[in-house]
């Protein structure tokens, strides 16, 4: 075990603040009429959610977090010391982290630092201390200093770089969004595992490198790794400019959408100049991006705000991928990243990933690598569909849909299937990749690309891999990286490669109520429609979910000729979107015999909730 020295100004400062803990604890601090406590939430991007507040007498209180990551919590019915804990999404990610303050004269973050204070102090995972026992004490105020301290000491030659104070407090200083210690969240990784509940262990590591900077055994106070003050600096350094260049960059984007669309000329102008000549985002190049965003469905919305860029991982030019073979995710640069990026379009917070790479002297956008203009990634799926043939049936999943519009990944990479490989999924040895636990999709037809999964049946549709596949939805985290590998399925060649983060664990079968999906109005029968002429869809939003309608379709026909329409929210994330109407007058099917409808919710995190009726049209 290595030995840690201590400084001088250290143990002043654990001096300092016992003496300030002792004035203030026990006593509920402040006066009656300010009893409130506020702060911070954040992990790398605000935290968007619920902030809650138990006090030592056992009282609770809570208050939604805002936009900005700032709350504010009446504490008056509760006395000190508080717990407090935070519940939400963060970068897309679904985070519980916990705090502790021991008087509301004090600011109180609730950030993955603190939440790793908390387990320093408590020996344990505070999540599975509170969730087993919720009347438990908070950490006693000594051992949280000595354990704040000890990580500050850790982290100050950046806090220097930051130009914040070198003995910044974690748990009380006061910090905004996208300055001082958030930039710190944004390329420093925080976490706790209690995986094995007798060696709990925390690890503070370098997003970008994956570099452990402090390990440390919560349960037997044992530490393992631990660098230096100027060791941390000089691998965190670089980091933090590259994120705050790629922060600029779309913060750019930020400005041109200020109070009106821009023009083809504003956008080129601004933009083009920092995004690579290789630039691939949906199976677009950086100008087609760019001509795309003037449709008018298309793009980002007018008062667009980039929230957070933070880092995900550092991008490698020899990726591991099965046994021996590897691929370059970023070939002609030696330094990238893939950054999730959090932004707020019309008051629906929602996180996406991209990469950044550095050409030459400066950070570029690079966009993020998917060769599909349509799909190409997953999401958490719900379904609940009520068939005139078959009843009611739920399932839950994971959607791995994409169609090769345009030819793009076939013509220009030489894609005909992709891997989207995780532990949790199934063995693809047998298949002829040994070594990796993934899905095979593979590219149905010239005429109509879309991907079906062919390394393994499915119960339901054939781009989604589900519960009743075998899925086990325990063996999935909120954060968990989905790495999406091209080949070619004849000769089993790789050719490209992007990643997917889970942003949201699918719920299980087993909780999905019918409130999770949104109610389908009209039509309910075979009288509501009529084909040829106009079908008028309406629904109602699900109420056990914070959800909007993404996206409706309609689908008709008789035996397998059949027909498609569909229509998206016309403002993304807007709740009053409830009806739409479809023109079927100019079908060319003629007496179909099937018809059904599909409403999909989304929560702005991944997960999506579809309500489906299906039902026979008299002839």
């Amino acid at each position: 075990m290595r030995i840690v020295k201590r400084t001088f100004f250290g143990l002043f400062l654990i001096l300092c603040l016992l003496f300030l803990a002792a004035c203030n604890g026990g006593g509920g601090g402040g006066d009656a009429a300010d009893a409130t406590i506020s702060g911070i939430a954040a992990a790398g991007a605000p935290i968007v959610g619920t902030i809650n507040i138990r006090g030592a007498n056992g009282a609770t209180s809570q208050s939604a977090i805002l936009a900005d990551g700032s709350y504010e919590v009446n504490v008056e019915a509760l006395t000190a010391p508080f717990l407090i804990w935070a519940q939400g999404t963060a970068n897309g990610k679904e985070v519980k982290l916990y705090s502790t303050v021991d008087s509301t004269e004090e600011n109180a973050n609730v950030t993955p630092a603190t939440n790793l204070v908390m387990a320093m102090a408590l020996g344990a995972d505070p999540a599975d201390v509170y969730e087993d026992d919720p009347d438990a004490d908070v950490p006693d105020a000594a051992d949280i200093v000595n354990a704040a301290v000890r990580v500050q000491e850790l982290l100050s030659s950046v806090f220097a770089t930051l130009e914040m104070d070198a003995d910044f407090d974690l748990m009380n200083g006061e910090f905004v969004i996208g300055e001082s210690f958030d930039r710190v969240l944004d390329t420093v990784s925080f976490q706790v595992d209690s995986s094995d509940p007798d060696n709990v262990t925390v690890e503070i590591a370098d997003k970008s490198s994956g570099t452990t900077m402090f390990e440390h055994n919560a349960s037997s106070g044992e530490t393992g790794t631990e660098l230096t003050p100027e060791e941390v600096q000089d691998i965190v350094g670089a980091n933090l400019t590259f994120q705050e260049e790629a922060l600029t960059i779309l913060k750019k984007i930020e400005e041109l959408y200020k109070t009106s669309k821009p023009t083809e000329d504003e956008l080129k102008d601004t933009l083009l100049p920092y995004m690579t000549s290789d630039f691939l985002d949906e199976g677009l190049g950086r100008v087609d991006v760019l001509e795309d965003w003037l449709d008018e469905d298309e793009g980002p919305s007018t008062g667009i705000t980039i929230t957070a860029v933070s880092i995900y991982r550092g991008m490698s030019n020899a990726k591991a991928v099965y046994n021996n073979v590897t691929i370059d995710e970023m070939p002609g640069y030696t330094k990238g990243n893939w950054c999730l990026v959090t932004l707020n379009e019309n008051g629906v917070s929602e996180s996406f990933i991209t990469a950044f790479v550095r050409d030459g002297n400066i950070v570029k956008w690079y966009g993020n690598r998917c060769p599909f203009y349509d799909g190409g990634d997953l999401e958490s799926d719900h379904v609940f569909e009520k068939s005139e043939y078959s009843g009611e049936s739920k399932w839950s999943g994971l959607d791995l849909w994409a169609e090769d519009e345009g030819n793009v990944a076939l013509t220009t990479y030489g894609i005909n299937g992709f891997i989207v490989s995780h532990p949790a999924l199934p063995d693809l040895t047998n298949i002829g990749y040994p070594g990796i636990n993934g899905l095979l999709l593979e590219r149905t037809s010239d005429i109509d690309p879309e991907y079906e999964i062919s390394s393994t049946t499915t119960s339901h549709w054939m781009h989604q891999y589900t519960e009743d596949d075998g899925l086990d939805i325990d063996d999935l985290t909120a954060g968990d990286e989905f790495f999406f590998i091209g080949v070619d399925v004849d000769t089993k060649e790789v050719k490209h490669s992007w990643i997917c983060p889970l942003n949201a664990v699918p719920l299980k079968k087993s909780e999905l109520t019918s409130a999770h999906f949104p109610t389908i109005t009209t039509p309910t029968d075979s009288g509501d429609v009529s084909i040829p002429g106009e079908i008028t869809v309406a629904w109602t939003l699900p109420t056990a979910t914070d959800a909007f309608a993404d996206w409706v379709s309609i689908n008709f026909g008789t035996g397998s000729n059949w027909s498609n329409m569909d229509e998206d929210n016309p403002e993304w994330g807007d709740k009053d979107w409830l009806t739409t109407t479809f023109d079927t007058s100019e079908t060319s099917i003629t007496n179909p015999t099937w018809f059904n409808v599909q409403v999909t919710a989304e929560d702005g995190r991944g997960m999506a909730f579809k309500r489906i009726h299906s039902f026979s049209l008299p002839q």
